[in-house]
């Protein structure tokens, strides 16, 4: 890693990050169970009993990649100095996608303390099934609060990109991700009571293909040292 620039290493950074995390969620139990939604917190109590060791196991996968995509946004954050539109908009959006990057590796915890409840009996004296309850609750009530505020991140840096990387594709997948995350951001607000486990398969799929593109996209023009410091 020593003979790599600083935006090359946040290239690597981004790479590792989609890896661990493809692995991760694929591990994650229930996550192939129609009858386990995401928003279904009995079910998902339900799987992680019955696949305690996996359950651990994606958990810890899931936040090692949060926090090497957290990694590759710093490098982001030092490599763009300027104070015009767009480096504002690429180091605003840098901040609000890290600290809430941070915040969701951290809750992965929350997971982690459910499973121990259910298997371990810790809380003795209490209903553990009720502690592991409340944690997942916890868990997806924090999500369902700084997710907005993730994707407002997102958008403010990939529109700021749309200045700082080269043109064609670099710039139209950028822009793209940039309405999309504002999109998104809006309807997680509006309709984050809807309860049809469709509607959020079928957007999170959107959204997966989006920042798949919108990653692969980033970390190539960082290895090749084209994401630009300034729009001048």
């Amino acid at each position: 890693m020593g003979a790599l620039t600083k935006l090359q290493r946040g290239a690597v950074y981004i790479v590792i990050s989609m890896v661990t995390g493809a692995i991760g969620r694929l591990l994650e139990p229930g996550i192939f169970d129609s009858d386990a939604p995401w928003n279904d917190l009995v079910a998902q109590r339900r799987v992680m009993l019955e696949n305690s060791t996996l359950e651990h196991v994606s958990s810890l996968l899931y936040a090692f990649s949060l926090l090497w995509f957290l990694a590759a946004l710093m490098t982001i954050w030092d490599h763009v100095r300027d104070d015009d539109a767009a480096g504002t908009a690429v180091r605003a959006g840098v901040l609000l996608a890290g600290l809430t990057t941070l915040i969701m590796a951290v809750i992965e915890g929350l997971d982690h303390m459910a499973v121990r409840s259910l298997t371990d009996g810790i809380g003795a004296g209490a209903d553990t099934d009720q502690i592991a309850l409340s944690l997942l609750s916890a868990k997806l009530g924090i999500i369902l609060f700084v997710w907005p505020i993730f994707y407002i991140g997102i958008a403010l840096a990939a529109f700021g990109m749309m200045r700082l990387l080269p043109g064609g594709a670099h710039r139209v997948i950028s822009g793209v991700t940039a309405l999309v995350s504002v999109v998104t951001a809006v309807l997680v607000v509006l309709v984050e009571h809807i309860e049809a486990n469709e509607f959020w398969q079928a957007m999170t799929a959107v959204l997966g293909i989006m920042f798949f593109l919108w990653a692969v996209v980033l970390a190539h023009a960082m290895w090749k040292g084209r994401l630009a410091s300034s729009a001048s």
